[in-house]
C-alpha cells in the first residue's frame, strides 16, 4: 500500500484535530442536514397526497360531466316529448274548433 502523507487526517479523527469551533459548526451543519432531510420526506409526502387528492377530483369531475351528460341528454328527451305533445294538443283544439262550428 502507498503510504499517505501526514497532512491527510483520516475523516473519522477530522472531528478531533478542528478547532472546537469548528466542531460545533460541522455539528450544527449535520443536524441542519438532518432537519432537511425530515423536511424533504415530508414535502415528498405531502406531493403524493396532493397527487392523490387531484386525481380522486378528476375522477369525480369526469364522473360529474358523465351525469350532466346523461341529464342534458334526458333534458333534450323531455323538450321532444313535450313538443311532440304540444303539437297533438294544437290538433286536439284544431278539431274541437271545427265540431264547435
Amino acid at each position: 500500500m502507498a503510504s499517505v502523507p501526514s497532512q491527510f487526517v483520516p475523516i473519522t479523527h477530522l472531528s478531533d484535530a478542528l478547532q472546537p469551533g469548528l466542531r460545533e459548526i460541522l455539528v450544527q451543519i449535520g443536524e441542519r442536514h438532518l432537519q432537511i432531510e425530515k423536511q424533504l420526506t415530508s414535502l415528498q409526502d405531502s406531493l403524493k397526497d396532493v397527487a392523490s387528492l387531484r386525481a380522486r377530483a378528476e375522477q369525480e369531475l369526469r364522473l360529474f360531466n358523465e351525469r350532466e351528460e346523461a341529464w342534458r341528454a334526458k333534458i333534450e328527451e323531455f323538450k321532444h316529448a313535450n313538443q311532440a305533445w304540444a303539437i297533438k294538443y294544437k290538433e286536439i283544439d284544431r278539431r274541437r274548433a271545427k265540431l264547435e262550428q
